[in-house]
């Protein structure tokens, strides 16, 4: 793509350029390399705004669809959905010019708003979406619908959707050769497994999507990392602290030398850092204050609801590995009440009854020397 663009520039061909870049800023998207794509979509803007000739309906459909993009990718939900408003009635001026970017817009427009709990516009939109890429016999299109429908039906409840969504996403992904949707799916498998307490489940997802991921991208990826920490966040929740603790400090330093180098694409981001810091809190027994500001942190970020419940339940357990047993079950307590309504409720419930138990175990007398 890079050469392509060489190319338009010294040819004068400001239209072709936009495409490019903007095809670029998609499969940097699809790469993960959120900085890169949206660099790329940034530099589309400003030839369309010094030459707005080429402001097609078309173009300016992708260009609306990039900055919701954005906004996405840094939890701005809101933000994100105005943009991608704007992009599907660019788009649907296009005609069939502008069917990739409708059914994209749709797709990340309908995560969006169920990550801000507007799941009835959530569910409406994915719908759509699920219909117009049928129509147009797009079955990756379909896959993509698909998995970004998995934010309403986790956060409403709705596990056996989310489930059988995601395995035909991994049916479709190896039937059309679309390996990262795949490497997603399962990436996604995990994280529901884990905040559902199947945490063998969830580390068997992990380990095969860090497997994929590896393969697509190399060892030094930023998804690759975030893989890490969610295998390390799996293996504490098992009570293997030893592995998690391995894998916590390697994350950390490769963190360290990437900005130190300038690597700024190997840079977890924000939501991602936030659960490698309240993972690697709960391994040093950080203080509850510590806890509290990364706690404040995710929801300034808009996480999920999950996350937040995660890194509330890291402050009762880091409390309880320290002894300190009634504070743990009352900061326990409250990511069960955090967690009212999410699938992790039935987690947490199960780790504050483990915890009772082991609270009014007889402690065992040590051995006479």
């Amino acid at each position: 793509v890079a050469a392509a663009r060489a190319l338009a520039q010294a040819a004068g061909a400001r239209a072709a350029e936009v495409v490019l870049l903007l095809d670029e800023g998609v499969l940097l998207d699809f790469m993960m390399d959120w900085p890169g794509s949206r660099a790329r979509a940034e530099e589309a803007d400003a030839l369309v705004a010094a030459t707005p000739l080429l402001g097609t309906p078309a173009i300016l459909a992708r260009l609306h669809m990039a900055r919701g993009r954005t906004h996405m990718r840094a939890n701005q939900f809101a933000e994100a959905i105005a943009a991608f408003g704007q992009a599907a009635e660019a788009a649907e001026q296009a005609g069939d010019d502008g069917y990739e970017a409708l059914a994209q817009t749709l797709a990340m427009w309908a995560f969006s708003a169920g990550s801000i709990g507007r799941h009835q516009e959530g569910n409406e939109t994915i719908n759509r979406c699920i219909t117009l890429a049928e129509q147009h016999g797009d079955m990756i299109g379909v896959a993509v619908a698909l998995q970004n429908r998995g934010v309403t039906s986790f956060l409403t409840g709705n596990v056996d959707r989310f489930v059988a969504d995601f395995e035909r996403v991994v049916q479709i992904a190896r039937e059309y050769g679309f390996a990262m949707s795949e490497c997603c799916a399962v990436r996604d498998l995990a994280e529901v497994s884990l905040v559902l307490g199947r945490t063998d489940e969830a580390m068997a997802h992990a380990q095969r999507a860090h497997e994929m991921y590896t393969q697509q991208l190399g060892t030094a990826s930023r998804i690759v990392y975030a893989v890490d920490v969610q295998i390390a966040r799996i293996a504490a929740y098992q009570g293997d602290l030893a592995t998690a603790e391995t894998i916590v400090r390697r994350v950390i330093a490769l963190q360290a030398e990437a900005r130190a180098a300038g690597r700024n694409e190997l840079l977890l981001v924000d939501g991602e850092r936030v659960l490698l810091d309240a993972t690697d809190f709960l391994l040093r027994g950080d203080s509850d204050a510590q806890f509290d500001a990364l706690a404040a942190r995710g929801r300034e970020l808009q996480l999920q609801p999950p996350d937040l419940v995660e890194i509330l339940e890291w402050k009762g357990l880091s409390a309880l590995r320290a002894g300190r047993v009634a504070a743990g079950l009352t900061f326990l307590a409250d990511a069960l009440a955090a967690a009212d309504g999410t699938p992790a409720a039935g987690r947490v419930q199960r780790r504050i009854a483990q915890a009772r138990r082991e609270a009014s175990a007889p402690r065992r007398a040590g051995n006479a020397s």
